[in-house]
């Protein structure tokens, strides 16, 4: 059987280097993000309100969503014990002691 040597797709110029990575300032969000997202207007709602009325806000979110609403979500890398290996799922069998 013949095989045959596969080639890139062809696409428009999208910036990118042979690579894969950008060119030196080619952006790979031309548009950037978004406005009039719910992040911009909650945002924008929460500044324009009193104190008393921020305060009032306050009572009713948790320490530590707060720190969250001001800082950001903390970072959250999940790979502890692997080295990077792929983790191996663990079959376990269920017995129903009842019915054996």
């Amino acid at each position: 059987m013949e095989t045959k040597e596969e080639k890139p797709a062809i696409r428009e110029n999208t910036g990118r280097n042979e690579d894969g990575t950008f060119q030196k300032g080619v952006s790979g969000n031309p548009s950037g993000r978004p406005k009039g997202t719910m992040k911009d207007y909650l945002r924008r709602k929460f500044m324009e309100m009193e104190d008393d009325q921020k305060e009032e806000f306050l009572k009713k979110v948790s320490p530590e969503m707060q720190i969250r609403l001001a800082e950001g979500n903390p970072k959250q890398d999940t790979d502890l014990t692997t080295g990077g290996e792929k983790i191996q799922p663990v079959l376990v069998r269920f017995i129903d002691k009842e019915n054996g």
